[in-house]
Formats: structure tokens, C-alpha cells, sequence
């Protein structure tokens, strides 16, 4: 783990945690977890950040990144859980895959019966 202080993280890979600056080190993590060699920090003092993946580099606190540049796709199984903060507190379940339509300018969801756009309830 590569850093002048740290603070409740977690680092797995050589040179894992690393943020580039003139010294090379995160002088300040909090909270975070990077796994994979050569993994980075957005800043050099980001709190509650994620990181996974060969060379990967997170987009900041309070963020989860999976992968670096050269990854294409992201598979999760089962359910994603994507909460509803602003209109209560049901989560709402994808099934199927999830793209953005340039054509129609909107997210759509596929499903057995084929893409429905998203629209507000």
C-alpha cells in the first residue's frame, strides 16, 4: 500500500492506493479499498473510495470503480439494486440490460419481451 498515512484502508497489489504526484504517494486516504496493482486515487485525499482492477483509477470519493480503461463489458448477476432516494425509499430492479438510445435520447430497459424506454413515475 502506497501512502504516507493512512486511515481504516485496505490496499492488495503492488503499488495499490497510489495517487501520482510529485512524491508518487496518497498522502491521505480515508475509508478505502484498492485492489489490484498499480491502482490510483482520483485525488490525493479521497474518502470511502473503491477501486478495482489492474491500473484502475477511481472517480473519487465516495465512488466505486470497477475496471480500468481497457474494460469493455461489466457482468453483475442477479438483481442490480438501484435505490429511489428521491421519490422514497423502494429500490427499483433491473432485469435485463440497461443502455442509452442516441436515437430516442433515453435510457431503455431489455427485458424477454423486448426494450421499454424509461420514463418518471
Amino acid at each position: 500500500f502506497r501512502t504516507t498515512f493512512t486511515s481504516n484502508n485496505i490496499g492488495i497489489g503492488v503499488e495499490a492506493g497510489q495517487f501520482t504526484n510529485s512524491a508518487g504517494n496518497n498522502s491521505s486516504p480515508v475509508n478505502s479499498i484498492f485492489i489490484g496493482n498499480s491502482t490510483t486515487s482520483l485525488t490525493n485525499n479521497d474518502t470511502n473510495s473503491i477501486v478495482i482492477g489492474v491500473s484502475a483509477q477511481g472517480n473519487g470519493s465516495n465512488t466505486v470503480t470497477l475496471g480500468n480503461t481497457s474494460i469493455v463489458d461489466t457482468f453483475l448477476r442477479g438483481r442490480v439494486r438501484i435505490p429511489q432516494y428521491t421519490t422514497g425509499t423502494r429500490p427499483v430492479y433491473v432485469i435485463g440490460a440497461v443502455i442509452f438510445d442516441t436515437t430516442l435520447n433515453k435510457l431503455v430497459v431489455g427485458g424477454a419481451t423486448g426494450w421499454e424506454a424509461v420514463t418518471s413515475a
